[in-house]
């Protein structure tokens, strides 16, 4: 049985009449119907009625799991969701099927990473969550993305906190988005069809750099990773601007001794080539940082790093050019 409540304003009948109350009053937002006295039983049953018909919940269905074509928002679509709560994957579970996706389930990084190499071409889509015992999702995701097999598959992660350097992690792990517990479920549905999809895209049509035998940019993995091709674009342009002298300038803090100035450029430089799928100058930054934290200078290394970067630098410019870029 369902209870409704409202408030009925009794008045005296020269009262009513003569209100000297405007109809804006705070307390009168309140009433949801007035009467006079002394109260009549029609009046006060015309009240009560009139107040019901209007306090009814809304009888509109909800927002329906299935798309015009007829078929479930998911449907086809095999989802591996890995968290280390039983009730967080029962959950997923459960909507995400009633959805129309085949969902597999897994633990832990571990347990995903054997799931994957049994079933490499079994799933369309990852849900990761990010912090799980034995192997977490950042950990998990790396190694993922170390097999060329796997680098369209899309990896969404799941974590109960929304702090930015999580989400920045989880992107630099090779992650493609990142979505808040507990998520909503229609954007969680829109998330996957839209990553999805562009999985499809890039497998159906391969990206090639500019050169048959540069391999400095990967630009197939940097789409993946970004998920928009526009945005990630723009952020090549913006490695240009910011970094395509960037061997010259440690060569230069090297050259007069400054091992703080060059580590703070190879760590900065590492963690930004990485992002966008340069692989080799990351390679080489990574390696420089390395050194010079054990007080090694390399002068060598970092003309070779500076070749690096010229070559990532044309790549980038064959593939996004930019009308102001000279």
């Amino acid at each position: 049985m369902k209870v409704y409540s409202f408030i009925l304003s009794l008045q005296r009948a020269h009262l009513h009449e003569q209100s000297t109350l405007p109809s804006t009053h705070d307390d009168l937002n309140r009433v949801n119907s007035m009467s006079s006295k002394p109260v009549m039983p029609s009046s006060l049953s015309t009240a009560v009625s009139s107040t019901l018909a209007e306090s009814k919940p809304s009888t509109s269905p909800p927002p329906s799991s299935v798309q015009q074509s007829g078929l479930p928002r998911l449907s086809e679509i095999r989802i591996l969701v890995v968290d280390d709560s039983e009730i967080n994957l029962e959950l997923a579970q459960l909507l995400l099927e009633s959805e129309g996706a085949t969902i597999y389930l897994a633990e832990n990084g571990q347990e995903a990473l054997s799931w994957l190499e049994v079933h490499p071409d079994d799933v369309d889509l990852i849900l990761m969550d990010i912090q799980m015992p034995i192997m977490d999702g950042y950990t998990a995701t790396q190694l993922i993305r170390q097999n060329p097999r796997w680098t369209h598959l899309p990896i969404i992660a799941l974590s109960a906190g929304v702090l930015k350097e999580e989400q920045d992690r989880a992107i630099a792990a090779g992650m493609n988005n990142f979505i808040a517990k507990p998520f909503n479920i229609d954007q969680l549905v829109e998330l996957i069809q839209t990553l999805t999809q562009q999985a499809q895209t890039l497998t159906a049509s391969p990206i090639t750099t500019a050169e048959d035998n540069d391999v400095s940019v990967d630009l197939s993995e940097g789409l993946a990773q970004w998920g928009k091709e526009s945005v990630y674009r723009t952020y090549l342009n913006k490695f240009i601007e910011l970094y395509q002298n960037a061997g010259h300038d440690l060569t230069h803090s090297l050259t007069q001794g400054d091992i703080k100035a060059g580590m703070e450029l190879t760590h900065k430089l590492k963690g930004v080539a990485g992002t966008l799928a340069l692989k080799t100058v990351a390679s080489q930054a990574t390696a420089l940082n390395a050194a010079l934290k054990n007080g090694i200078i390399d002068i060598e290394a970092a003309k070779a790093l500076q070749k690096s970067i010229e070559q990532s630098c044309r790549t980038i410019r064959a593939w996004a050019p930019k009308t102001d870029q000279s």
